[in-house]
């Protein structure tokens, strides 16, 4: 089966490999690839809705020449199975056929294994790609499921942390869930929480200065006192 990776590298790989032929398409075209396996489990994407977002700056012509053509690509890069239409209106991907590890993150949590599933959450979706001419809808939904794989991930930190393991595992799992979290400091005080139950003080403390340094770069502000008190709370019991 052919993965395309979308979460840190924009990829296709086949075996653990690069998959060859993969090099052969543009960023576009991948960006076009992620989003038609980002649609529901065998599900289609209706072609009027591909070239209002892929080339709005097209007539209907030449991009649904450009659309033809980006297909054609795809087709000889996948195999071509990959690619599936329904009628003349809907294309969408043999999900037999091809996979993503976006989807792995998510089945895998559902089926009860935070750890494989957090395995597959390399980056952040579609991390530093830009698509050329594409239009502001096209931004929009690439930024909104760039917030809700990352929520996904966090959750599958936590739930990872929170499976009977050593101190050091349950630590990284938890930092990690802060850190997906970005500057929720109710993560914060859950991490801090969680770590001080367990009787190590020192990660706790750790997470909450990693923590302190990053929204004081990131947003020029400091912890709340609320977390500054469970942070002080645990340093008096050591």
């Amino acid at each position: 089966m052919i993965e395309l990776r979308t979460l840190g590298a924009l990829e296709l790989r086949y075996r653990g490999e690069p998959r060859p032929g993969g090099s052969a398409l543009q960023s576009k075209r991948l960006v076009l690839l992620a989003y038609l396996a980002a649609s529901p489990a065998n599900g289609f994407r209706r072609r009027d809705t591909l070239l209002g977002l892929f080339w709005p700056e097209l007539d209907q012509e030449h991009a649904r020449g450009s659309l033809r053509q980006a297909l054609h690509t795809m087709r000889k890069a996948l195999g071509e199975g990959a690619i599936v239409t329904r009628g003349e209106s809907e294309i969408g991907l043999d999900a037999t056929l091809i996979t993503t590890d976006a989807r792995g993150l998510e089945a895998y949590l559902a089926d009860g294994n935070p750890v494989e599933a957090l395995s597959h959450y390399r980056g952040e979706f579609l991390e530093g790609v830009f698509v050329a001419d594409a239009s502001p809808e096209l931004e929009e939904w690439i930024a909104a499921e760039r917030i809700r794989l990352r929520r996904v991930a966090s959750k599958a930190a936590w739930a990872a942390a929170e499976k009977p393991a050593g101190r050091g595992e349950t630590g990284q799992y938890v930092r990690r869930a802060v850190l997906l979290s970005g500057a929720d400091e109710a993560a914060l005080r859950k991490g801090i929480a969680l770590l001080d139950r367990m009787g190590d003080r020192a990660a706790a403390a750790a997470l909450f200065e990693e923590f302190a340094s990053r929204v004081a770069r990131d947003l020029d502000v400091q912890p709340s006192a609320e977390s500054q008190a469970a942070m002080r709370a645990v340093r008096e019991r050591q």
